[in-house]
């Protein structure tokens, strides 16, 4: 992981435009290789991460694509 802010799964998935809900799914998070840090119990994400995540998704979605 990078070395950006770490975000709760709440801020996480207002940075990525998903609910909550399905951030916190495990099923989720496998499925569209979502970059994930456990802390216990807690999720925490890597906002670098995340950007990187973003940006290769939106890659697919503009070369049609789409998982």
């Amino acid at each position: 992981m990078g070395t950006g802010n770490r975000l709760r799964t709440k801020d996480a998935a207002r940075y990525v435009g998903v609910s909550p809900r399905s951030l916190a799914s495990r099923g989720w998070r496998l499925k569209h290789g979502l970059p994930t840090i456990r802390i216990g119990r807690a999720l925490v994400f890597d906002s670098e991460a995340l950007d990187r995540w973003l940006a290769k998704h939106a890659e697919r979605r503009v070369r049609g694509i789409e998982e």
